[in-house]
């Protein structure tokens, strides 16, 4: 079985993706959605939002002429398609592709997505969504069906290792949101004050003395722990069997189950998590027996207290979330079910 990919670069998801088809027997070429505003150049961004917005139409038809150019030589008879997001997906581009077997996996809520973009979803032939919400909402909009799909870890570099000593009181890492920033000063200035070994890792910002001036008058605390770089996946994992706590601080849009959350269960870490997750999909009714959850600010420092003293209840705790997603959620496991939906 070929298929082509089409899907972001950031945090390697695509390649765990690629690496679970391969182990599945199938054959994989990938090609890398850039989108605009995320890769153009701040000249190009300025332009955009001074209101010169046929720039981005311009760079996806540049990309789409690539594309193109790219899948002529390779396309086959038992081709799939599985777009990853899907966003620089145009009409006429799955109009072009009719013949072909086409899959969109959500790797975030339709709802973040413009209308056009919405629009578009019937023109696939199988759809996953990876926020549950989601289900409810195209059916009643579009009339389209979608299936609940989580993006699982990838197991070759998440998974546990009771040798590792955990010399991190707590850490997070992920992007920056001004939500999780506010949060997260709160949690460095607690941490300064107790002596506690933190760590803050994510690549936040231009490595220059200029913007790490600015970074540190904005976010004094934070910058005393905080490592300003892309982690690759085998260094996220080692920080999290390094860590006697792990935050998990969900964004304001998302109740279904990030990544992340599979990814620390994997490594049989504790993980502190905000309150609102939608684990029912999955199938644990119980989650205070897998993790830590949290209601507030004030309450996430006093959780980060009581757990740093209970050590016994935390190791217990992680335990209980590895064995209820091993295996289970891991990417080779999801793209094996998504195979199943598609080719029976």
């Amino acid at each position: 079985m070929h298929i082509i990919l089409v899907g972001p670069e950031y945090y390697n998801y695509s390649e765990g993706i690629i690496s679970a088809f391969i182990s599945l027997g199938c054959e994989v070429d990938f090609f890398p959605s850039v989108e605009f505003y995320e890769n153009c150049s701040w000249y190009q961004r300025r332009l955009y939002k001074l209101g010169y917005k046929s720039l981005e139409k311009i760079w996806n038809n540049d990309w789409e002429t690539r594309f193109r150019e790219f899948i002529a030589n390779r396309i086959r008879k038992d081709t799939i398609f599985l777009f990853c997001t899907g966003n620089m997906i145009s009409v006429r581009l799955l109009k072009d592709l009719d013949a072909y077997v086409k899959v969109l996996y959500m790797w975030d809520s339709v709802k973040r997505y413009s209308d056009d973009f919405q629009s578009r979803l019937k023109l696939y032939d199988y759809l996953f969504a990876f926020e549950f919400g989601d289900i409810e909402f195209v059916r009643k909009k579009y009339g389209v069906s979608m299936q609940y799909m989580p993006l699982g870890y990838d197991s070759d570099f998440y998974y546990p290792d009771d040798n590792v000593v955990k010399d991190i009181d707590i850490s997070f890492v992920g992007s920056c949101t001004k939500m999780r920033m506010n949060l997260l000063e709160k949690v460095a200035r607690f941490a300064d004050c107790k002596e506690l070994h933190l760590y803050i890792g994510g690549d936040w910002y231009k490595d220059s003395w200029r913007k790490k001036r600015s970074f540190k008058k904005k976010n004094p605390w934070i910058a005393k722990y905080h490592d300003n770089h892309n982690l690759s996946k085998a260094e996220v994992a080692e920080i999290y069997r390094r860590s006697k706590i792990v935050l998990n601080i969900n964004n304001e849009v998302h109740t279904s189950i990030s990544p992340r959350t599979f990814e620390i269960m994997a490594t049989k870490a504790f993980q502190l998590m905000n309150e609102g997750q939608n684990f029912l999909p999955l199938g644990l009714n119980r989650i205070d027996d897998c993790m830590g959850v949290y209601i507030s600010d004030d309450d996430l420092i006093t959780k980060i207290e009581y757990y740093l003293n209970n050590e016994e209840i935390c190791k217990k705790k992680a335990m209980s979330g590895y064995r209820e997603i091993v295996d289970r959620y891991s990417q080779k496991k999801i793209v094996g079910r998504i195979l199943s939906n598609v080719v029976g």
